[in-house]
């Protein structure tokens, strides 16, 4: 057989195919850097930086693993079903009703078909998983070599057809990537996974000699980093449930309840500079304490931005963070769990108009 007709035989297998995955090249791993400043985020930047319109910039190609796939058709949802079939009638001179309730129903509650892409490590072990709207035909969808973030989560990931939102740089070595379809919550597999290596690029002064330990600390980075973002976002709940207990408390007259709200107040104003500095101090430029967000931030900014091994300097500042941080995180947890309750149950207890967290139920 010659090389058309084997060309022409793989061609004819591939169109027969539901979906595939084309074989993957080799991935190199690197930071991207702009030395003129180009942003895709800033719009102000732009691809071009400072340098002006007339600067000529050709494209790079997007940073990652690349994944060519192929998908014989487009899969239709129950609005597109019907859209298709009422267009038909029409063509044919019949009449077209308006869709049921029923109808209407089903297609809101339908959730969209889309892939996922999901990227193994050499043991089988998820790494992260692409998730892709389902087109037709040959197209390209890009890996950063990366992690999903597990610091926080945005409210629009509940969307399942988002992708999540990018952490900590993989090692190299082999991954293996898979493709399947989510057809309204069912997901089936459509290709079989499909080897690739990435590499470093090799362009770091002082390679890490123990790349997994490295790993290792970045990680313990992104837990202390989930850490500081639950103890601020807890800061900031009940900063504002404060506002609704000391309203609530100038139309119920209780000396016990005063009294439990101003204890509130005073600890969160301690927590306050504890967490994000003195704004008095601040303003007159008086020298002060890092706070303990700033070494937090400096922890994480000096040891994931860089693949070395860790620094003796950036593990001492990851565990003074840690330090100052965990008795914050106590002292947040004892309001939760102890004084927020106690001032829940005054309120309740004297009638009081409703504030966050409380259900008012109807007295007979």
């Amino acid at each position: 057989m010659d090389d058309y007709s084997a060309l022409r035989e793989f061609s004819k297998g591939l169109l027969d195919k539901e979906a595939h995955i084309f074989p993957v090249s080799e991935a190199l791993q690197y930071r991207p850097y702009s030395p003129i400043a180009a942003s895709k985020t800033i719009t102000w930047l732009g691809p071009k930086g400072f340098q002006g319109e007339t600067y000529y910039l050709g494209e790079n190609p997007p940073f990652g693993a690349a994944f060519t796939y192929y998908l014989k058709e487009k899969y239709s949802t129950l609005k597109d079903t019907r859209e298709k079939e009422e267009g038909e009638k029409r063509k044919d001179g019949q009449t077209v009703y308006y869709p049921t309730y029923e109808q209407l129903k089903a297609e809101k509650d339908e959730e969209k078909p889309f892939l996922i892409f999901t990227i193994k490590d050499v043991n089988g072990a998820v790494v992260n998983e692409l998730r892709k709207s389902a087109s037709k035909g040959i197209n390209r969808v890009f890996w950063d070599l990366k992690y999903p973030a597990i610091s926080r989560v945005e409210t629009k990931l509940a969307d399942p057809t988002k992708n999540l939102s990018s952490g900590l740089m993989v090692l190299p070595g082999t991954y293996t990537v898979e493709l399947a379809k989510s057809i309204n919550g069912e997901v089936t597999p459509l290709a079989e996974p499909v080897s690739f290596e990435e590499k470093a690029l090799d362009n770091l002064t002082l390679p890490p000699s123990d790349p997994a330990a490295m790993l290792a600390f970045h990680q313990e980075l992104m837990e202390l980093s989930k850490a500081e973002q639950s103890a601020k976002s807890t800061y900031n709940q009940l900063k504002e449930a404060l506002k609704y207990y000391k309203s609530a408390a100038r139309i119920v007259k209780n000396t016990s309840l005063d009294e439990k709200i101003g204890a509130l107040e005073n600890q969160l104003d301690e927590i306050q500079i504890s967490l994000f500095g003195d704004p008095i101090k601040r303003q007159l430029e008086i020298d002060q304490a890092p706070s303990i967000s700033s070494r937090v931030n400096t922890a994480i900014w000096t040891g994931t931005s860089s693949f070395s091994d860790p620094t003796k300097t950036s593990k001492e500042v990851k565990s003074i963070s840690q330090k100052y941080l965990d008795p914050i995180i106590a002292s947040l947890k004892k309001m939760v769990e102890d004084d927020l309750p106690a001032i829940n149950e005054i309120l309740d207890q004297n009638n009081a108009p409703w504030t966050p967290g409380r259900i008012i139920e109807i007295k007979e």
